[in-house]
């Protein structure tokens, strides 16, 4: 077993690297979205509430704006 987290994901973490590397080359982008980032906090936010309350908490975010709409070619 590794000693560490670096020991067990310096694989994972070279491959994500390689891809922001080629998207950039190629000038697209990889990755997570600000969306993403927007979403995770939510999330997050809304499982601090439940724990510190002990009850359920509805995940409550905003309409995705047009930008992130991948389907659109955007």
């Amino acid at each position: 077993m590794p000693g560490d987290w670096r020991e067990r994901f310096v694989r994972a973490y070279d491959a994500e690297l390689q891809q922001w590397i080629d998207a950039v080359s190629s000038g697209t982008s990889t990755g997570p979205s600000c969306w993403d980032g927007y979403a995770a906090t939510v999330v997050c936010d809304a499982g601090l509430q439940a724990f510190h309350s002990g009850k359920r908490v509805e995940v409550a975010m905003r309409e995705q704006p047009a930008l992130y709409d991948v389907k659109a070619g955007v």
